[in-house]
């Protein structure tokens, strides 16, 4: 995967928003909600945590649309296909609707796909899509992202080492950018995972 094949993968994309939506109405089996300023899930391996944000947490019982409210769509296999993130109430008095984030999953071979849609309103049906994340998958393992934001075609990828099934390290490649990669190191303790960013010979600490 290279940019010119997200920037397709995009085009592709782009105005697919009802399209997904539809197919998730079909899929759809099971539903869980989350909590949280942060949302409770990602894929890509700490990918919340890189940014020093906390995750949020899954909830037992069912909710309903509200502020920092995720709700999670599994298909009949138990994999989440579709994610809102809830963000505030939009529209004109009477009308009000909830303005979201939507992520949608595709599942293929060795990879999965996350499509974003973001400020998205309840009712809406052509909205386009914002960011594309290939997520390459080896061994049953997660070793590499590619990443493509609609907003001046911004791109980046993302490779994950391991050492015993746990990851230790984490590279982000900027191709288009003057600064060119970040590597972040993972230290795996008994209760958390701690993150240092690794910079002209220093460690930063990032998380927690």
């Amino acid at each position: 995967m290279n940019k010119q094949q997200m920037i397709e993968l995009m085009k592709q994309k782009d105005s697919a928003y009802f399209e997904f939506y539809k197919k998730v109405k079909e899929k759809t089996n099971s539903l869980q909600w989350g909590v949280g300023v942060t949302p409770p899930y990602s894929l890509e391996p700490y990918r919340f945590e890189l940014l020093g944000n906390k995750p949020g947490k899954m909830l037992k019982k069912p909710s309903s649309p509200g502020k920092n409210r995720h709700c999670y769509f599994y298909d009949n296999q138990d994999r989440i296909i579709h994610a809102i993130s809830y963000a505030s109430l939009g529209g004109s008095t009477g009308n009000k609707s909830w303005i979201h984030n939507d992520d949608f999953y595709e599942y293929h071979d060795n990879s999965v796909i996350r499509y974003v849609y973001s400020g998205v309103f309840e009712s809406g049906n052509d909205n386009e899509l914002d960011r594309v994340v290939f997520i390459e998958i080896n061994d049953g393992l997660i070793t590499k992202t590619y990443e493509l934001d609609k907003l001046n075609f911004e791109y980046m990828e993302a490779e994950y080492f391991y050492e015993n099934n746990k990851i230790i390290y984490i590279d982000f490649l900027y191709p288009d950018s003057p600064v060119k990669n970040n590597k972040f190191k993972l230290i795996h303790e008994p209760n958390e995972i701690q993150i240092v960013e690794l910079r002209n010979g220093i460690q930063i600490q990032i998380y927690p």
